[in-house]
């Protein structure tokens, strides 16, 4: 019978060390212990590895259902292509991040290559009349970087603020810049929308939502702040207390182009994105005063714009869905509907994406986890795509999309032909 002990022995053993492994490997990650999250990361990118044979960050290369195309770049319907320039960011195999420049033609015109110091992530992209270009960065699923940048025509810095700027970046009508800050942590309790001089990078006007938040308990409410909430920065968080609780991915400013046709607000005032709680807002930088607040129907949303008509467009990521849509809604009646109703293209994207209207009201969209960027008609039929190419079946992450009229650049931006090795 002994035999048979040293067996229930073994076996239990066997249970102890499984049961420790398992509740080890569970504690470890609800508490963010190290190396968690490098574990998980360097799991991403050996799988992306192995699908690719290309080295970079968690997720870059994600998988997709799209089938092969010859070229990177595809005018579907000439006619239904307005003229103008496409620039569009993403994973690059020559130079790892690039972002480039698409002519009227539908040929790419010029290259920005990304330089070690701007990367890892590109988000954010402004493009200025002199041919550089205005960047934000992040650090990816760990938060632990950030940055905000302005570039030459080469790719080569002129000015870099380090620190926890993050998502989307936009040009008010003075010419600054408005994007989002954290102190910590861009996932973090702390976060604030700072208005950057793009001559300088120097820091003109810090809003803290924490202050918008505190200005009054009904805009306490709208943000999901109880009274009394304790904000803290993460490291001191308990493993049960949320540290992302807003999430925010967008700010931008109303032009005064467009105020005449929104009756409730006033140009200047800055629309905002809150992914984490669905929310979507209009704040009067003078007072933090709310002006108005929609949570819905759109879920985990992206990049809302003002629009000329006084309606406003939502990127609706609609997270677990399986199908990502534009939805419009009108600010004073409440209504909503989605800007492309018909099933003639689908698009997805769990996280991430950029939308703009075009003049002939085509709608330029960007699709990160489908690495591509597309522009619609009003019917929804396509009518141009882009890809960052990695091989005939898989793409880069593309993560942000600008159309710029014909004769937008001062000097058209140059920076010799070896830049145009980046054709795939």
């Amino acid at each position: 019978m002994k035999w048979i002990e040293r067996l229930i022995t073994l076996f239990s053993l066997v249970l102890l060390v499984s049961a420790t492994s398992f509740a080890g490997g569970f504690l470890f990650r609800e508490l963010r212990i190290a190396p968690t999250q490098e574990v998980l990361t360097l799991k991403s990118q050996l799988g992306q590895w192995r699908r690719t044979g290309l080295w970079g960050d968690e997720d870059e290369f994600p998988r997709t259902n799209l089938a092969p195309v010859a070229t990177p770049v595809r005018v579907v319907n000439p006619e239904a292509f307005h003229p103008g320039y496409r620039v569009v960011t993403g994973a690059d195999p020559v130079f790892g991040y690039s972002v480039r420049l698409i002519d009227e033609t539908g040929s790419i015109a010029h290259v920005w290559p990304l330089k070690e110091e701007i990367t890892p992530r590109t988000h954010g992209l402004v493009a200025l009349p002199d041919g550089s270009l205005v960047l934000v960065t992040s650090g990816g699923p760990t938060g632990d970087s950030g940055t905000i940048a302005r570039v030459d025509a080469c790719g080569d810095r002129i000015w870099q603020n380090h620190g926890q700027y993050h998502h989307q970046v936009h040009l008010s009508d003075d010419g600054s810049l408005w994007t989002w800050f954290s102190p910590a942590h861009h996932n973090g309790h702390f976060q604030s929308m700072v208005q950057v001089d793009p001559t300088t990078g120097a820091v003109l006007r810090d809003l803290s939502l924490n202050d918008v938040a505190s200005a009054s308990r009904r805009n306490a409410l709208i943000l999901r702040i109880p009274d009394g909430f304790d904000f803290r920065h993460r490291a001191s968080l308990p493993s049960d207390i949320a540290a992302d609780i807003w999430h925010p991915n967008d700010v931008e400013p109303l032009p005064a182009e467009m105020a005449d046709a929104f009756e409730n607000f006033e140009a200047g005032d800055l629309l905002i994105s809150l992914r984490n709680i669905d929310l979507v807002a209009v704040i009067d930088p003078e007072t933090l005063d709310i002006k108005w607040w929609q949570s819905g129907p759109w879920s985990r949303q992206h990049d809302p714009d003002f629009m000329a008509d006084g309606t406003i467009e939502v990127y609706d990521n609609a997270t677990s869905f399986g199908r990502s849509s534009i939805v419009t809604v009108d600010p004073v009646t409440g209504e909503t509907w989605r800007r492309h109703p018909s099933d003639s293209h689908h698009w997805y994207s769990k996280s991430q994406g950029m939308h703009a209207r075009l003049p002939n009201g085509n709608s330029l969209i960007t699709v990160p986890w489908e690495g591509r960027v597309i522009e619609l008609d009003a019917d929804g039929e396509l009518v141009f795509e882009h890809r960052f190419m990695v091989s005939d079946a898989q793409t880069g992450r593309s993560s942000n999309a600008l159309w710029l009229p014909l004769g937008y650049f001062e000097t058209f931006p140059s920076c010799g032909d070896q830049l145009h090795a980046s054709r795939r």
